[in-house]
């Protein structure tokens, strides 16, 4: 889409709740992300979506030989690695 004057209309998308009713399985919430955007953006790019699970947890074990760092919205690391 374009906004009539031949720039690439700009939209917001999200946030998802998967979380409604029954919750979603990560494949089902992925596949209803997906739906809802499902045209390309102005680089030729699809959404994609990918399980982020909690340090720690089932899905994603302690590593003690990975370091964790913590960054604001501008990529500064705003407390010590862990």
């Amino acid at each position: 889409d374009e906004n009539g004057d031949g720039t690439p209309e700009c939209r917001q998308i999200g946030p998802w709740d998967c979380d409604v009713g029954t919750p979603l399985t990560v494949e089902q919430c992925c596949n209803m992300i997906k739906a809802s955007v499902p045209n390309a953006d102005v680089n030729g790019n699809y959404l994609e979506c990918y399980a982020s699970y909690p340090v720690g947890s089932v899905s994603n074990p302690v590593d003690y030989g990975r370091v964790t760092l913590q960054v604001n919205k501008d990529g500064i690391v705003v407390r010590p690695p862990r």
